[in-house]
């Protein structure tokens, strides 16, 4: 009888500190007292290096050096691994109980099978899980049609065998955003992929998140769709590429909407300065850029922004403090300025749903070039 699998599970890390112990106590939680879990990190300034410093757990191995990115540090980890597993688990995600025993026995069922992969599950800030994501059947042309899409695989959910990097290398450190996608891709183009029945995983969206800069991360992922989409059957080609010709125009869409809305709000806070009131109608994924780019803006002036996400309920995405539109509200004696490319629908309906009057109690700052390059975007 051959000798039970082993795991090694990398850990990318920089400036984690705040969800890291939950991705620590997610591993150490599985009862394997064989289990290595390298934690790379780049030169955290949080907090993070003491606090690893202190732990005392022999499974742990950690170190703290720069790097060129999260690729970068992923094939640090892969170079110190032993196990003949490899797991992969960011600092604000988590394991569940009994994930490596179902990654272990799935592998030992399917020993021509170098990646398993399970269901997983969203949760938020606070650790409340939202949403179950159930995963599919994984070919090569599904995982390249669904990158398109924007339905990728669960990173957390994700094992593979140590031999598969033999065979297609590790992470490329020339990608930022869309490096596990690419993973996949390659790897599955060697061989069939198995599935745990089972949820394995739980991936945490917040605003802080890398993965919150959509427009950043899907400009990536459709570069990458470009290298694949070649390799799909002639058949599918066509079909492939002309989904892919409308998420880019799509995603431009809304580039061009956000670069509206921000010269909106720069161009009427120079004719209105006396301005104390802006709320700012964000742009589905965009409104941690949108949010950045307008502090810029009001740096310094005395002037209260209130960003607004789309939806009357909180979207994890989002910032720390953004509002959704349900939550806006009147002050006495206060006028609202909203900014938005929308010409109907959203904030302005709400506003009007509240009995509010336009160019009475609220003023509308409208983006004329983004209302019309937008008029199919939220559809």
């Amino acid at each position: 009888m051959s000798a039970p699998h082993t795991f090694s599970i990398l850990t990318p890390s920089l400036n984690g500190l705040r969800f890291l112990p939950d991705a620590v106590a997610s591993v150490a939680a599985q009862n394997d007292p064989t289990v290595q879990h390298i934690i790379m990190d780049g030169g955290s300034t949080d907090g993070t290096v003491d606090w690893l410093r202190g732990r005392n757990d022999a499974r742990l191995v950690w170190r703290s050096e720069p790097d060129r990115g999260q690729s970068d540090a992923l094939n640090k980890a892969l170079a110190l691994a032993t196990g003949d597993i490899i797991g992969w688990i960011n600092t604000d995600d988590r394991f569940l109980p009994g994930a490596f025993d179902a990654v272990r026995s799935t592998f030992e069922r399917y020993p021509h099978v170098d990646v398993v992969y399970g269901d997983y599950r969203l949760i938020d800030s606070t650790g409340r899980a939202y949403q179950d994501m159930l995963t599919q059947e994984w070919g090569f042309e599904s995982l390249v049609l669904c990158g398109i899409s924007g339905a990728l695989i669960g990173q957390p959910a994700t094992f593979w065998r140590r031999r598969l990097n033999d065979a297609i290398g590790g992470f490329d450190v020339d990608l930022h955003y869309c490096m596990d996608w690419d993973f996949w891709v390659r790897a599955r183009q060697v061989g069939p992929f198995a599935q745990a029945e089972s949820f394995l995983a739980e991936f945490r969206v917040h605003g802080s998140a890398k993965t919150a800069d959509d427009l950043r991360h899907m400009e990536e992922v459709m570069d990458m769709c470009d290298r694949y989409v070649a390799k799909l059957p002639s058949y599918k080609r066509a079909a492939a590429q002309k989904l892919l010709d409308e998420r880019r125009a799509d995603q431009q869409r809304h580039r061009q909407a956000l670069e509206d809305v921000v010269a909106a709000v720069r161009e009427r806070i120079a004719e209105s300065p006396a301005v104390g009131r802006l709320v700012v109608y964000a742009l589905g994924h965009n409104g941690r850029r949108l949010y950045r780019r307008l502090g810029d803006i009001v740096r310094g002036r005395s002037i209260e922004v209130l960003l607004v996400d789309d939806s009357s309920t909180p979207n994890p995405l989002m910032p720390e403090g953004v509002m959704t539109s349900a939550e806006v509200t009147m002050q006495p004696g206060r006028q609202l300025v909203v900014v938005t490319p929308w010409e109907d629908g959203g904030i302005v309906g709400r506003l009007r749903g509240m009995g509010l009057r336009e160019g009475h109690d609220f003023l509308r700052w409208s983006a004329p070039r983004a209302a019309a390059a937008t008029a199919g975007a939220r559809a």
